[in-house]
């Protein structure tokens, strides 16, 4: 087998899973990616020379969307109890994730794989 090493990083969430689940995400090693799949320094301004948080927002999730490859993570956009007062089910999020998709993510997941793509981006 030929490439690079450790091209995957796989990330277990113990405080985020139910007993007998494993919440986890597989990811691409943004130290191994091509720069062109991360556009994470990419700016969009508006025409007064703001940043455009909307699209910012999108190019995040476009990135989140590349570099997670599997993994058992759920729709955290659904919530709510159910007749007997019992959290609904989530449903699991499905391959390939799409940025859309990446917009259900819990924060927690979401600042976890920019925290691995900041320190890929930041010099030894």
């Amino acid at each position: 087998m030929g490439g690079y090493a450790n091209r995957v990083i796989t990330i277990h969430f113990e405080e985020l899973s139910e007993p007998d689940d494993d919440v986890y995400v597989v990811i691409r090693n943004p130290k191994t990616v091509a720069l062109s799949k991360l556009n994470t320094d990419a700016v969009v301004t508006n025409p007064d020379g703001t940043v455009n948080e909307a699209a910012a927002a999108a190019a995040g999730y476009a990135t989140l969307a590349q570099l997670i490859i599997g993994g058992r993570l759920y729709d955290a956009t659904v919530d709510g109890i159910d007749e007997t007062g019992n959290p609904v089910t989530q449903p699991l999020l499905t391959y390939p994730l799409t940025a859309d998709q990446a917009k259900r993510l819990p924060v927690q997941i979401i600042n976890q794989v920019f925290t691995h793509i900041r320190e890929a981006q930041t010099p030894p």
